[in-house]
């Protein structure tokens, strides 16, 4: 039943209701109709056909609504949404190791008092990429050929290396995606590699884009608890002109681990240095790369301090398309691009996370890398409280100080300016049923 309902619905935006889309209104009643059936679970095993691996599998369903308040300084008018995000999956079974993976994400918009169009420059409000979409970010074959090692062909996410250049961008009410084949051997195992190569890619504002992705990552276990990890990500933007998003590579080692200091902490530490150049047609100016941190961690609360510096030349920062812009260098999504003086964020972290509640604080300095002028500071605060295992409310904020004199373009520009203060506020409601 539940492949026949997934097969049949459509992979775009339908026309429907403006208010909430016809898109939506099918994924919601679809939801509901699955919460209220009350069919049990297949657990994922080797069948002993492929009629009977494709159908039967395991359901995944949940559902999301989010308010989002956001005041930018360099906007005259406070930017207000509401909208929900649902996602409806199924993981077939396999026979020989084969199989298929289908999820399908439909994000609409319940109320909209912001600038949610990139191409609009005139926007008296802030800008946030929440536009209404229905879409499969997954629909691929799976193969695997043992326990550790397997294969995917078609459209996938990619969540790799702490996602900060390679990401999906959950926290979006959409999602990148890319289209392609991946395999990763050897999982678990001391010695890990995974290689991709992907010709289309879909980001958070819902273009297509044409391009040549190849993917290379390798870690090695070399002792219990500590790894070493190299990785390549070389990035051929076909439509793309080489000004305003050139093609690149990022070419990146990383150490990490942790140490028991007693039986109930341990202390993480990671350092990673990486270097971006120029690809195929791109002309990209070469620019590096630098992280460290450590924390002390115990199984309910953290603590840490870290530094990340992503470089710049003067005319062009460190370009970053693919990776997880958010949370990194702050909630408020000051940084998504790099300045062309590159930028060095210190940050304190700290946070509990109990049975039923829990909570995180951030604590940013943020400066230019190539001579360390001010640039700003942000706070950002999360509050969880899990009503149940399925059920979860959560309430963020990002409240983003300026250092910088908020330039008066700053009202005709698209993108968010970092010169100008902000602060957002999230309410999540998170519901999973399977």
């Amino acid at each position: 039943m539940y492949l026949a309902i997934l097969t049949r619905l459509q992979a775009k935006p339908m026309p429907g209701h403006r208010l909430f889309g016809l898109g939506g209104w099918i994924s919601l009643f679809v939801s509901v109709s699955l919460l209220l059936s009350g069919a049990a679970l297949a657990q994922p095993k080797e069948a002993a056909d492929f009629q009977s691996a494709l159908t039967t599998g395991t359901p995944e369903l949940s559902i999301r609504i989010r308010s989002e308040t956001m005041r930018d300084d360099g906007k005259p008018e406070q930017g207000n949404g509401l909208m929900q995000r649902s996602q409806l999956g199924w993981r077939s079974n396999s026979h020989h190791g084969l199989g298929f993976r289908l999820l399908l994400v439909s994000s609409t918009q319940l109320n909209r008092e912001f600038n949610d169009d990139s191409s609009v420059k005139t926007s008296d409000y802030p800008w946030t990429p929440a536009k209404d979409e229905t879409d499969f970010t997954e629909a691929f074959v799976f193969w695997n050929m043992n326990e550790n090692s397997s294969l995917k062909f078609g459209r996938q996410k990619l969540d790799l290396d702490r996602t900060r250049f390679v990401g999906p961008n959950e926290f979006r009410q959409t999602q990148r995606f890319y289209q392609g084949v991946s395999g990763e051997l050897a999982k678990g195992q001391p010695l890990n590699v995974f290689v991709g190569y992907f010709l289309k890619e879909r980001g958070p504002d819902t273009l297509e884009r044409e391009t040549d992705f190849t993917v290379f990552r390798a870690s090695y276990e070399w002792l219990p608890g500590h790894t070493l990890l190299g990785s390549a990500y070389l990035h051929d933007r076909k439509t793309s002109s080489s000004a305003t998003a050139p093609s690149n590579k990022i070419q990146t080692v990383r150490a990490d681990g942790k140490i028991a200091t007693s039986s109930d902490y341990h202390l993480k530490y990671l350092v990673e240095s990486g270097r971006q150049s120029s690809y195929a047609n791109g002309t990209i100016a070469d620019t590096k790369y630098l992280q460290y941190g450590t924390s002390m961690n115990a199984p309910t609360h953290f603590l840490g301090v870290y530094q990340e510096t992503l470089g710049g030349n003067g005319t062009i920062g460190f370009y970053n398309p693919l990776g997880l812009l958010h949370p990194t260098q702050g909630w408020a999504d000051k940084f998504n691009s790099t300045p062309a003086k590159g930028v060095q964020d210190t940050w304190l972290s700290t946070g509990y996370n109990g049975s039923q509640w829990g909570f995180q604080v951030d604590y940013h300095q943020f400066k230019t890398a190539t001579d360390l002028a001010a640039l700003g500071k942000e706070l950002d605060v999360r509050l969880d409280w899990r009503f149940s295992k399925k059920l979860l409310f959560r309430a963020e904020l990002a409240n983003y100080v300026s250092d910088q004199s908020c330039p008066a373009s700053a009202a005709t520009s698209t993108h968010i300016s970092n010169a100008c203060s902000m602060k957002r506020v999230w309410l999540n409601m998170n519901y999973s049923v399977w």
